[in-house]
Order: structure tokens, then sequence, then C-alpha cells
């Protein structure tokens, strides 16, 4: 699951503001579930390249900018906006907000999100890697700089 959500974190963050699915990911955990997650970048960085240590702060710095919350929830939006309307994604906040995993699974907007699990993760995967490419290079400037 941790390698999961790590890998959905490196999506490039393309999708415009969805308050909808932004609160989707705060009622399913997800916000406070990568609450850390700049600092474990920072900590898989500096293992990775250990010639960075001297340089933690910054290393740090861009860890916060492009691993933050406020640029991963672009992202993670992005795989829902793209699947779901408003109204469905308001039913599903509403769902994990009032209802069991059980009650998810009956209605039709919760088996409809079941159903595309395999898909999103599918895309996840086909992603990740490309938005950690694309931001590598600005922790190499701020580096220098």
């Amino acid at each position: 699951m941790r390698n999961y959500l790590f890998i959905l974190l490196l999506l490039t963050p393309i999708a415009e503001a969805n308050e909808y699915a932004y609160e989707l990911l705060d009622v399913a955990g997800i916000k406070l579930y990568l609450a850390d997650f700049p600092n474990e970048m920072k900590q898989y960085v500096l293992k990775k390249s250990p010639q960075f240590r001297d340089r933690s702060d910054v290393v740090q710095k861009w860890a916060n900018k492009y691993f933050g919350w406020r640029e991963q929830r672009k992202s993670l939006s992005k795989i829902f906006t793209s699947r779901f309307t408003d109204s469905e994604l308001d039913v599903l906040v509403m769902l994990y907000k009032k209802t069991s995993e059980e009650e998810l699974r009956k209605s039709d907007v919760g088996k409809k999100y079941l159903r595309l699990q395999p898909e999103i993760s599918l895309e996840i995967r086909s992603h990740g890697g490309k938005y950690l490419k694309k931001v590598y290079p600005h922790l190499i400037e701020m580096i220098k700089g």
C-alpha cells in the first residue's frame, strides 16, 4: 500500500482545483496519511544521493515545494475528476463521512469507485516516475543556486 501511495504522489500536478476531489482525498484519509511525505522524499533523496547531505536544508525546501500536500492534491484529484462527476465525488465524500465500507460497496457510485480502482492504479504507475523526473532538475538548480 505504501508503494502504491508513493507512486500516486509522483504524478504530475495537472488538474485544476476541484474542491469535491480535494475533500474526498481528505475524508478518505489520504491527506493525513501523506502529511510526512516531504520528509520521506528528503530522506529518499539523501539516501540515493549522499553528496547532497551537506545541503539537506535545500533538499527539504525542494521536497516541501514539490511533494507537499498542495502540489500532491492536484495530481491526486486529477485521477478522480477524470472519472467521476462533481456530483459523484460529492456522493463519495458523503459515503466516506457517514457510512461503512459495506455501504460504499452497495451504492452505485461506490461500485463504480471499486470497479475503477485497477484502472486508477495503472494510471498511477504509468505516470509516477514522470513527475520525479520532471522535478528532480529543480533540485539540482536549487543546490547549484
